[in-house]
């Protein structure tokens, strides 16, 4: 009787392994589902840290440097799309020279590098301003990045914009890519729309 009982207990049946399968799938399931979804809450959150960092970057190099500026020499008017940002410091267009003799005249520029993922570019140069229309140098080969992920909204048909009602400039972009993905379907973007005040030395109004 034992022995019998023994043999009959040595091993499982197909439809024990079956269910032992199918247990161990749906375990396997979840655990792949939860890793997967832990591993996308940790991408979006460094996403969203890298949006963040560069956004505030951007806004405090061209918050500071717009507001000392005293001369708007690109975009020129209020229509159209610009790319391109001119602007000069110690300089007044009533004069046609420096407003400090002891300082010297700067001239900085920012521009839109369209190529993925998008770049806002800075640069300078030191003793002249420009005049007119300026041609302002290719985007792409300028060193000094200030923001990156930098996308257009679909609304806007410019980054830069003459804003004459407060006497300076008109900035709109997003920083991160607006386009959802499978592997980010909740992209992480910041957008801007924002205007920024010129100084305006002597009340010149042709600047």
């Amino acid at each position: 009787m034992t022995r019998r009982l023994l043999r009959s207990r040595a091993g499982f049946s197909l439809t024990e392994l079956i269910i032992a399968m199918l247990l161990s799938s749906f375990v396997m399931i979840g655990i792949v589902g939860i890793s997967a979804q832990m591993v996308r809450f940790q991408v979006e959150g460094m996403k969203k840290g890298s949006v963040t960092g560069w956004s505030l970057v951007a806004i405090t190099a061209m918050n500071k440097e717009i507001e000392d500026g005293t001369v708007l020499a690109y975009p020129t008017n209020a229509t159209g799309a610009q790319d391109t940002l001119i602007a000069c410091k110690n300089y007044s267009r009533v004069t046609n020279a420096a407003l400090s003799a002891s300082e010297p005249i700067l001239t900085f520029g920012y521009c839109y590098d369209s190529t993925a993922p998008g770049y806002l570019r800075r640069w300078t140069t030191l003793g002249s301003c420009p005049a007119g229309v300026p041609t302002p140098p290719t985007c792409s080969t300028i060193s000094e990045v200030v923001a990156t992920g930098v996308y257009r909204d679909a609304s806007n048909n410019f980054i830069f914009r003459r804003a004459d009602d407060v006497g300076g400039v008109q900035i709109r972009y997003r920083v991160g890519n607006p386009t959802p993905t499978t592997n980010m379907p909740m992209p992480q973007t910041m957008a801007f729309d924002m205007k920024f005040a010129m100084n305006k030395q002597y009340n010149n109004t042709a600047d």
